[in-house]
């Protein structure tokens, strides 16, 4: 296999997959893809003794796109920007930094954001997946629906992207289960950094 060490500017077909991706979790993906300040890079990097899936990084295009795109071709770079997350088997699996920034610039589906109390924050703060008491405690702030398998954003009190779910269960299954079921895994959670080993 012949090494590989790219950084650019994600093409056509990268755009649809990412669209495809995200578009339920962020209607307006198309928008920052294609008409706003920032562009997405790919890092690709394949070795004779690794092979690293894909990364996407977001960056500003009037201060750092340009330099990229006129660096030498035997400089290499390895990141740049916000770090937005890894494609793996055709799927985009999004950063708990790429889903922020969609959620503090507007781009996310109301429809997927959990809104939880300051307890519960502490619960996925420690690596726990959410309950269904985590949720109950703030009923009125809880999306309409659920769907199975679908990621979704839990966002604390102080509008803060905490963590990276994905239900377990349907909205029609919410009900029956009882208060200390499992109803989201917890994908990625901020304390995760605090957690890990140095």
């Amino acid at each position: 296999m012949k090494d590989i060490n790219e950084f650019r500017i994600i093409n056509e077909k990268e755009i649809q997959m990412i669209t495809k991706s995200l578009s339920d979790l962020s209607p307006k993906i198309i928008e920052i893809l294609r008409k706003s300040d920032y562009k997405l890079f790919i890092s690709l990097e394949y070795t004779k003794k690794k092979n690293d899936y894909p990364r996407l990084f977001l960056i500003h295009t009037t201060s750092w796109a340009p330099i990229i795109r006129n660096l030498d071709k035997t400089v290499t770079i390895n990141s740049g920007g916000i770090y937005f997350g890894v494609i793996k088997r055709g799927n985009v699996l999004i950063s708990l930094e790429g889903a922020e920034f969609l959620y503090k610039n507007g781009y996310t589906s109301e429809e997927r954001h959990i809104y939880l109390s300051e307890d519960a924050e502490k619960s996925i703060l420690y690596g726990n997946d959410l309950l269904k008491k985590n949720m109950v405690e703030d009923a009125e702030k809880l999306p309409k629906t659920f769907k199975k398998n679908s990621l979704y954003l839990v966002i604390n009190a102080s509008s803060e992207v905490i963590s990276l779910v994905k239900f377990l269960v349907n909205n029609s299954e919410f009900q029956d289960r009882k208060p200390n079921e499992r109803i989201a895994i917890n994908l990625i959670d901020k304390g995760y950094y605090l957690r890990k080993k140095q």
